[in-house]
């Protein structure tokens, strides 16, 4: 979210981004704070914010005083990905198919919670959703050096083992993950010491 971290603007730019567009699609946001945030600190960019939950943490979200510019939509990841925009249903442009889809999905620490068989059933539900040379798949996780690796990083890694039978990974082990379920990583921009990057796919 800060400036100067990850290109937002180009982001808009390339793709002509209007107010009628979905800009960002959270999934599994929680209450909204990444939103709330990037909101914060780009009020000038266009496009829709949507918020996706469980309709338990949708309903929680409702009752707080929420930032006007955030949709709020139920959605549960483990199904089909919603935001997939509209065919263009003009008879010259039948043929092409054209799905818009939303410019970026994003998710913030929700794969290391899951195995890699779990992490590509949700994937699964996003990718028939974006579209290619437009959507991009935003991953905010922790990416562990292979050596040399930090406390933060490696303790967390133990308890999501314990916890929930899943992992903290390295960039080589995103990369496979990520390709396995047929998308590629074109960039990964690292915060500090390995904790918190945020990780651009694109399908492959």
């Amino acid at each position: 979210m800060d400036v100067g971290f990850y290109p937002v603007l180009s982001l808009v730019a390339e793709a002509n981004i209007s107010d009628q567009d979905v800009l960002l699609v959270d999934i599994g946001g929680s209450l909204g704070h990444d939103l709330s945030e990037f909101h914060s600190k780009w009020p000038q960019v266009p496009g829709r914010l949507i918020l996706q939950d469980l309709p338990k943490v949708v309903e929680q979200a409702k009752s707080m005083d929420m930032d006007p510019a955030i949709e709020l939509m139920t959605y549960d990841f483990f199904t089909e990905q919603p935001i997939k925009g509209e065919r263009d249903t003009k008879p010259y442009k039948a043929m092409t198919n054209i799905i818009s889809g939303a410019r970026a999905y994003y998710m913030h620490s929700v794969l290391h919670d899951w195995t890699d068989d779990d992490c590509r059933r949700i994937l699964a539900n996003i990718i028939p959703a974006m579209k290619r040379g437009h959507s991009k798949l935003l991953l905010n996780e922790n990416v562990i050096p292979s050596t040399n690796a930090y406390w933060e990083t490696t303790s967390l890694d133990i308890i999501m083992m314990a916890d929930f039978a899943s992992t903290e990974r390295t960039e080589k082990q995103w990369r496979a993950l990520v390709e396995s379920a047929g998308l590629k990583i074109t960039s990964i921009w690292t915060v500090r010491r390995g904790v918190e990057s945020l990780i651009e796919c694109e399908l492959a």
